[in-house]
C-alpha cells in the first residue's frame, strides 16, 4: 500500500473515530461515507454527505407501486456511486427488477 493510500485511510479512520466516538446521536450517512471513504480515496465525503442531504425526505405510508421504484432507485444510486456491483442482501428473497438497470446484482440472501 503506497503512502498517500495509508495517509487517506489514517484521515478517514480519526474522522469516523470522532464523529462515533462523541457519544450520543450521530449522523449515519455521514459515518457510512467515511467508512467507505477508506476504500474508495477519490470519494469527495463532504459533496456526496451534500447530496445525500438533498434526496428526498423518505415516505411515512406503506410502499407500492411506483413509490417503491423510487426508493429502489434512489438507493442503487447510492450503492452505485459507492461502487457496489454484486452484493449479499440481509433480508427474505425478494426478487428486484429495477436492479439491473443500475448494474447492481443480489447474489444471495443472507436470513438475520
Amino acid at each position: 500500500m503506497d503512502r498517500i493510500a495509508r495517509n487517506h485511510r489514517s484521515e478517514a479512520r480519526q474522522q469516523l473515530a470522532s464523529l462515533v466516538g462523541a457519544g450520543g446521536a450521530f449522523d449515519l450517512a455521514e459515518a457510512a461515507l467515511w467508512v467507505a471513504a477508506e476504500e474508495y480515496p477519490d470519494l469527495d465525503v463532504e459533496q456526496s454527505l451534500e447530496e445525500v442531504v438533498r434526496f428526498p425526505a423518505p415516505l411515512h405510508s406503506a410502499t407500492t407501486g411506483i413509490q417503491n421504484y423510487r426508493l429502489i432507485g434512489t438507493g442503487s444510486q447510492i450503492l452505485k456511486r459507492l461502487g457496489v456491483g454484486k452484493m449479499r442482501l440481509m433480508s427474505a428473497p425478494v426478487h428486484f427488477n429495477a436492479l439491473s438497470g443500475f448494474n447492481l446484482e443480489v447474489v444471495d440472501f443472507v436470513q438475520p
